[in-house]
């Protein structure tokens, strides 16, 4: 529970840095701090798993897919913002399937890891 708090803290951190740096009309940090948001969202699971070597492999596929779980609300959220809070078909198919390609690539690669060891 503390590893996802931690990456949920993280997520938070940037989602308030980029609010002030957007009240603060500061572009380059605000875009800066976007991309973050943007890779820690699409990459939540694969990242909870990435950041959790001593779990043995299946525990590590286990968080995975709770993370992937977590992170779905949190990508449709980031597609939400990039179609300038209004559902819009390019950003929500952009967002969605880089979070789908990204999760289900690491979940192929936790398949093929523990069917080879």
């Amino acid at each position: 529970m503390r590893h996802l708090l931690g990456h949920l803290g993280v997520f938070s951190a940037l989602f308030a840095a980029h609010i002030v740096a957007a009240m603060a009309n500061a572009s380059v940090a605000f875009h800066v701090v976007a991309v973050a948001v943007s890779v820690q969202v699409v990459l939540f699971g694969p990242l909870g798993a990435a950041t959790s070597p001593r779990l043995s492999l299946n525990q590590r596929r286990r968080r995975h897919r709770q993370y992937t779980l977590i992170g779905f609300p949190l990508a449709l959220g980031l597609a939400w913002a990039y179609g300038n809070m209004a559902w819009a078909a390019g950003p929500l198919v952009g967002v969605m399937g880089a979070w789908m390609v990204a999760h289900a690539a690491m979940d192929l690669q936790f398949a093929r890891r523990t069917r080879a060891g």
